[in-house]
Order: C-alpha cells, then structure tokens, then sequence
C-alpha cells in the first residue's frame, strides 16, 4: 500500500468539525481497496458502494458498482440500482488544515476533486471504519 492509499484510508465526512446538524456525508476508504458513500437526512438516506485506487500521486479512480437508496414520499422503501459514482483521475490532497475556518481547530482534511453534488472537503472522523457507527463517537 502507498503513502497516499495509508493516508485515505478512514472514515471522512463532510460535517466534521462543524456543529451536529441533520445531514452530512462520508466518504469511507477500507484498506481492502473497497469504500461507500453515504447520505444521512436524519438517518442513513442513500450509499454508493466503490472500489478505489490511487493511479498516481495524488489522483484516484473511485469506481462505484451499486446504489442503494430510500424512496417513496417518506423514505420507507429502499431500492438497489447500479451506481452512478464513477470518477477516473480524480486529484485529491490530504492536509491538517483549521476547520471550520477561524476557529483555531486543526483536523486533517481531505480535499478531492468530486463534482457536485458530491463534497469536495471532508475531514478525518476515524482511521477504523470497520468500527465505525454514526452517532457511536
């Protein structure tokens, strides 16, 4: 595994280091070369699950094979279809950086070149996903 795979691997939301609120997004990264998405409005809204790989320092492909997703006018049913989260020789970056800004809270962050309307700044919740529960931290 390359210093740029160690440095993804973990769970990174797009919330972190901001005050609770009732959405976020994480980008998790399993050692396995495997990964997810996921979408909380409340509770757990949509995942995308990928595979990923670092193709060149600091460029990564993620390669999505399935969603899953709630539907129906209040989210009761869920539904599987192919995924749409596909991306080749996206740039990203690993820093400590202050977040939010201002507040003198470093954290590390990861900046990735997603389209909207995917987050293109998360920051580190954990380095063991396989381990991690929302709302368990």
């Amino acid at each position: 595994m390359s210093l740029d795979e160690e440095e993804l691997i973990g769970v990174w939301s797009a919330g972190a280091g901001y005050y609770d609120t009732f959405s976020d997004e994480f980008l998790i990264f399993n050692p396995d070369g495997t990964g997810r998405m996921e979408g909380w409005v409340l509770q757990l809204d949509s995942v995308d699950f990928f595979e990923w790989k670092v193709v060149a320092p600091g460029l990564i492909d993620l390669i999505g094979d399935r969603h899953v997703g709630r539907r129906g006018p209040n989210g009761e049913s869920m539904i599987e279809i192919l995924s749409d989260f596909h991306f080749r020789g996206i740039p990203f970056n690993v820093a400590e950086k202050v977040r939010p800004p201002g507040t003198g809270q470093w954290m590390l962050v990861l900046e990735i070149g997603l389209p909207v309307p995917w987050p293109s700044e998360l920051g580190l919740v954990t380095r063991n996903g396989s381990e991690w529960e929302r709302g368990a931290d």
